[in-house]
């Protein structure tokens, strides 16, 4: 408290140009807190070649800009965290420290960051309190696209008490229109608030039309009955994803994959796609799906197969790949085969890795994602045409299609080379 030193912290700075760092060491089984502010006295010679003791405060030392309108952000090398202080702070008063028993820190990656015209940093900052976060990146964006997460978050956490009659043909047609509007109303909000971050706000309704629709299939499919025996194998390969207390996750999977899908139409279908899956990270949306799934999973015994804190990942590939199975050309379905075993995050989804110089990838991880991509794409496609004869037609030629890809790949023993020559 006040100007009392404690001893026990040691604090070491340096500055190469604009390289900073900072390393905080307490020397004691104790908790001490306070600000790292001045240094020891040192003997430096003047002009005159006189020697005199001086202290730097750690502002002068580092360098830091006292503008009002400059923040620094720095990572932690300890624990991996990045923390975010005000310029002018870190000028006039220190660093703030709360430092447990022979608790350490190393910061280092200082960056100067000047505010925009939105106060975007500035409300960061104030809204951390001095706390340390994994990426100050995503922390921004939670506040510079607030407008967009909102709508989403709030639909997202509503989806969990509406899984069942959304999914369920046999549901009343009140409880069918009541989910529809609140669908519509949810989709609607979410598009607007991105057309307005955009600039692109003429297709709403259009798009809201077909992603309802959409879900409206979705229920269609689980009730349906095939008649042929191709048929029969594709349908009831659907159904066995979505059906029943054990497919819940998958239910929520699926609805949250519909709402997002299309969201990159509104600046025109070319490339909507790529588009879809870069607005879910450079939006802030991925966070709201990784709260909807651990508040999923925290309600329920079930889980994604694939293992916690990849269903983002998942979701991500399937937005970026969609129409995977737009048609049956060979050349083309090994064109787009390539290009998702090329794709950084399917790679690291489907455990792709090198032993004995020869690079494989995992079984159930290539199942699970040919069943993905089916899925979202059939329900994408069907909910396009009313002849069910179509449809039915459709959902066999594509089930054809992943099953002759998990062939391929069971025949290659899941090695990488041999898989890819035999598309």
């Amino acid at each position: 408290a006040g100007d009392r030193v404690d001893e026990n912290v040691f604090a070491y700075s340096n500055r190469s140009g604009d390289e900073r760092g900072l390393v905080l060491y307490h020397n004691k089984y104790a908790t001490t807190a306070g600000w790292i502010r001045t240094s020891c006295a040192s003997a430096v010679k003047n002009a005159n070649g006189e020697t005199a003791m001086v202290r730097k405060t750690l502002g002068d030392a580092l360098g830091f800009n006292a503008d009002g309108r400059y923040y620094y952000a720095f990572r932690d090398y300890s624990t991996d965290l990045e923390y975010l202080r005000h310029g002018r702070e870190l000028a006039e008063k220190g660093l703030y420290v709360e430092l447990q028993g022979y608790e350490y820190h190393t910061f280092l990656d200082f960056r100067e960051i000047r505010d925009d015209d939105y106060g975007t940093w500035g409300k960061l900052c104030l809204k951390l309190q001095g706390q340390p976060v994994e990426s100050l990146d995503e922390e921004v964006k939670q506040i510079r696209y607030a407008a967009i997460i909102a709508p989403f978050a709030e639909l997202s956490a509503k989806l969990p008490e509406r899984m069942d009659p959304l999914f369920d043909p046999r549901a009343s047609a009140e409880e069918r229109e009541k989910n529809r509007e609140l669908l519509r109303n949810g989709i609607a909000a979410l598009l607007l608030a991105i057309g307005e971050q955009t600039g692109h706000r003429k297709n709403i309704e259009g798009i809201t039309d077909r992603i309802v629709r959409e879900f409206e299939f979705a229920a269609t499919l689980t009730g349906m009955r095939s008649q042929g025996k191709s048929e029969n194998r594709a349908v009831q390969f659907v159904q066995s994803a979505l059906e029943g207390k054990e497919c819940e996750f998958n239910r929520l999977f699926l609805t949250l994959y519909l709402i997002l899908h299309r969201i990159g139409e509104l600046e025109g279908k070319s490339d909507f796609a790529v588009r879809s899956a870069d607005w879910l990270d450079q939006f802030g949306l991925a966070r709201v799906l990784r709260t909807a799934f651990h508040q999923f999973q925290g309600t329920t015994d079930l889980a994604p197969l694939w293992g916690s804190g990849t269903e983002v990942q998942m979701m991500q590939i399937l937005l970026t790949h969609q129409a995977f199975l737009a048609d049956r050309d060979a050349k083309a379905g090994s064109k787009r085969m390539n290009a998702l075993f090329d794709d950084e995050k399917a790679s690291q989804f489907l455990l792709v890795h090198r032993n004995n110089g020869v690079e494989w990838f995992n079984k159930e991880r290539f199942e699970d994602l040919m069943l993905w991509l089916y899925l979202t794409d059939m329900v994408s496609w069907c909910a396009e045409t009313v002849d069910e004869s179509r449809i039915r037609e459709m959902l066999a030629v594509g089930y054809e299609s992943i099953i002759d890809y998990v062939s391929k790949a069971e025949s290659a023993h899941y090695r990488t080379d041999i898989f890819r020559s035999s598309l």
